[in-house]
């Protein structure tokens, strides 16, 4: 009896060190390594600040280190098709791209893309872009329902920007009288076209306008018509263009125009990586970006505040993909 007890013991003790049953703990795996955090586009940029300033705050159970690289190629598509195809898929990358690829996978308008982004593990966004359309104080149109009587003059910047496409697509689509006035270099020449009266708005991202005139749309210098999106912005009176549409088609394709706003700047990790160590990053994503030290940091660098979480972009996503093709067929045209 007693010889059966010690070699029934003994099993027991070769099971639990068998490596199936054996699990390595998230502090475990991660101390003494180091995370590399991909960028999408040059040293420099935006995208790199919030990489880097995440780099600073994030914490994961055994305190690896952050070592940000710059990927630029191709308008973020070289560094997407890295962390899909070839990065280590063990918790040790995570890459941060622009918003226009995972919407890029449904309209298939980004030749050499390889990625699924059905596969893709999203851990958060730093921010959401907020598109808006603002007027001169002046200017007859005085709210989003005007422009179904009165003609606003608008300041265009070239077929592919946002400061075309928006008002274009909601003068085809909503049938908003918008006129655009082409041939200017960006929306920071629009704004000066704007003072010098040659136009009465411009449509563009509500964080663009505040960072050139801060203060502008709180102060009454420039009126806020609406957004885009599906949720009017916090902290204004100004509602969602959807509160217009008169049909549902109207609504959806509003939808898919702005879905790319709400994933912001997605930070991603590769397909394949185990549950526990996304969970850490993604708590640790959540924890920095509420984090005072982060947000005052943030403010210094002038970069914004309103992030998302890794389950918001997932829902985000979903709804994305779950656009009928038809709306997806119109869409394509404005995007």
């Amino acid at each position: 009896m007693f010889l059966f007890r010690a070699a029934l013991a003994a099993g027991f003790l070769t099971v639990a060190a068998h490596p199936a049953f054996a699990q390595q703990s998230v502090a475990d795996f991660y101390r003494g390594k180091t995370i590399d955090f991909i960028v999408g586009t040059e040293t420099g940029s935006s995208y790199d600040s919030f990489a880097r300033l995440l780099a600073k705050h994030m914490k994961i159970p055994g305190d690896p280190g952050f070592v940000v690289r710059s990927m630029p190629g191709a308008g973020h598509i070289k560094a997407t098709n890295y962390l899909y195809t070839t990065a280590a898929k063990d918790g040790t990358v995570i890459g941060m791209i622009s918003q226009l690829i995972p919407t890029a996978t449904v309209l298939k308008n980004k030749p050499g893309l390889e990625a699924d982004f059905t596969k893709f593990r999203w851990i958060g966004s730093t921010d959401s872009a907020r598109q808006v359309c603002v007027t001169r104080p002046d200017a007859k149109v005085k709210s989003g329902g005007d422009l179904f009587a009165e003609k606003l003059i608008v300041g265009g910047t070239g077929a592919g920007s946002g400061v075309t496409g928006i008002p274009t697509f909601l003068r085809d689509v909503f049938g908003m009288k918008f006129e655009i006035i082409m041939g200017y270099k960006n929306s920071g020449d629009v704004m000066l076209a704007m003072e010098r009266g040659e136009v009465e708005g411009v449509c563009q991202t509500y964080q663009g306008v505040e960072h050139s005139r801060p203060g502008a749309m709180a102060n009454g210098q420039l009126r806020l018509l609406f957004n885009l999106e599906k949720d009017p912005i916090p902290g204004t009176n100004a509602p969602s263009v959807r509160q217009f549409a008169r049909a549902e088609d109207q609504r959806l394709l509003a939808d898919f125009f702005s879905a790319n706003n709400d994933l912001g700047r997605p930070l991603i990790a590769p397909p394949g990586i185990p549950e526990d160590r996304l969970k850490a990053i993604r708590d640790a994503f959540d924890a920095a970006v509420r984090s005072k030290d982060y947000l005052d940091e943030a403010n210094k660098l002038h970069l914004d505040t309103n992030a998302r979480s890794g389950t918001e972009q997932e829902t985000d996503f979903r709804a994305i993909l779950a656009t009928p093709p038809a709306i997806i067929k119109l869409a394509e045209k404005y995007m």
